[in-house]
């Protein structure tokens, strides 16, 4: 054999290979603390950068958001005062007026329907205008008529007037006649 002191020697031989893979075995199993600083780094930094990517894609988006909600508004904006000015037109009587219709939207059908009634109210402004023609020259023959009437009912009561005074005299001189004929013809009677 072996003596006790070689045995010791292996014994510790053994223990400093036992710790030297046991330290091989933590070092592949376990993190080394040394080694995630650099990575922790660079994990935080793209991780800001990611942020920052965010941060300018959302405000980018705001930006799109805002502008398309502006002309959005502007638009619809616009278009309700083209409605609104062609109502109160139209209601003041201009029937002539047209709305503008830019959308095809429920404002565009507001505006087109706004146009029709227009229209309507313009063929039946047109329609009553040509009746007041009508009604005026039809007055006005009724005028014409009516002095014509007038001139000929005075006309006749002029004609019995001098009817009736004619009338009269024949019944005087009938009366006078009839008195001189009768007081000679009762004297040679």
């Amino acid at each position: 054999g072996t003596s006790p002191g070689q045995l010791v020697d292996k014994i510790d031989a053994m223990r400093r290979k036992s710790a030297a893979v046991a330290a091989m075995l933590d070092g592949a199993t376990s993190p080394d603390r040394r080694r995630p600083a650099p990575a922790f780094a660079a994990a935080r930094a793209s991780q800001r950068d990611a942020i920052w990517i965010d941060l300018a894609v959302a405000v980018c988006a705001l930006l799109v958001i805002g502008a398309l909600s502006w002309r959005i508004i502007r638009d619809t904006v616009q278009a309700l005062r083209s409605v609104s000015v062609g109502v109160e037109r139209l209601a003041r009587g201009e029937f002539g007026h047209e709305i503008a219709v830019t959308t095809r939207d429920e404002l565009g059908d507001l505006a087109r329907e706004a146009n029709r009634t227009a229209g309507r109210l313009r063929d039946y402004r047109e329609q009553a205008e040509r009746h007041a023609e009508q009604l005026r020259d039809a007055y006005a023959t009724l005028e014409a008529r009516n002095a014509t009437l007038v001139a000929a009912q005075q006309l006749i009561e002029e004609r019995a007037t001098e009817l009736a005074r004619a009338s009269r005299y024949k019944s005087e001189f009938l009366a006078n006649m009839s008195h001189e004929l009768r007081t000679p013809l009762n004297s040679i009677l």
